[in-house]
């Protein structure tokens, strides 16, 4: 036969077997925690930080940490990617204040959740950890490397850093000038910036507390094993965006005084 009249057919390529991955199965589960005593801040700070449970996938309920006023609680929710809001209950009731919450998420081991909180409750005030002088220093220096905020010291407890986002110092003007002249309402900046804070992928956490005379001061616990430098990328974050939607103005506004 003549090889030459043979036709040569060409077979389209096998088709490539795709991976499957089977998935491992999940089991959705439910934790709640009760609790008279208060939380310690620093040691609720570890548990949205470092010990954070495995798992969880979503919290909600109220909190009240050691450090509060009387009768003071918070409505505290957390979901997603580590985005928290913590904000303060207006009505609390009387005589109610507790530590009320509940953990959804899959394979959750209730036993060490239960204790982890466990162990963040039960003291009326946080312990002193060594080294609490040089971690309080660490905490102050980190405020005081940004100009825009102003902090508010105590020589009684150094437990916890509190400190506000004014900008002042950068803009040249007194806290006075920047309420009565500019119309800037520092106590709703840092209530703005404290969510921003909370709502930032990550273990980034604040809360805050109001002085006698109202003003609202952002606050850390030194007690934590998680320093505030660790967090302070998202407080920069969230002032850089409050000072071109708040403080811009002010620029233009100060020829003329």
């Amino acid at each position: 036969r003549d090889v030459s009249q043979i036709t040569v057919l060409s077979c389209p390529p096998l088709p490539r077997l795709l991976e499957l991955t089977i998935a491992t199965p999940r089991t959705m589960a439910s934790c709640s925690f009760e609790s008279e005593a208060p939380f310690r801040l620093g040691a609720f700070q570890d548990v949205l930080g470092p010990h954070f449970p495995p798992g969880v996938r979503r919290v909600k309920g109220w909190v009240f940490f050691s450090e509060d006023p009387a009768r003071q609680q918070w409505f505290f929710h957390y979901s997603g990617r580590r985005r928290f809001e913590c904000s303060i209950d207006p009505t609390p009731a009387a005589g109610q204040r507790k530590v009320r919450i509940v953990l959804i998420g899959t394979n959750l081991d209730v036993a060490a959740i239960t204790a982890l909180l466990t162990s963040a409750a039960g003291s009326a005030k946080e312990p002193v950890v060594p080294g609490t002088l040089d971690r309080s220093a660490s905490d102050v220096a980190t405020v005081e490397s940004d100009d825009r905020f102003d902090l508010k010291t105590s020589l009684d407890d150094t437990s916890v850093i509190r400190f506000r986002m004014t900008a002042c110092k950068p803009l040249e003007v007194t806290v006075e000038e920047l309420e009565e002249k500019h119309g800037v309402d520092l106590n709703r900046v840092n209530l703005e910036l404290q969510e921003r804070v909370n709502y930032t992928t990550g273990p980034s956490f604040l809360t805050f507390d109001r002085g006698d005379d109202g003003e609202v001061w952002l606050r850390y616990s030194t007690q934590s094993q998680q320093q505030l430098a660790e967090i302070w990328p998202a407080v920069t974050t969230a002032a850089d965006v409050l000072m071109k939607d708040v403080f811009a103005h002010v620029y233009a506004c100060k020829c003329g005084w």
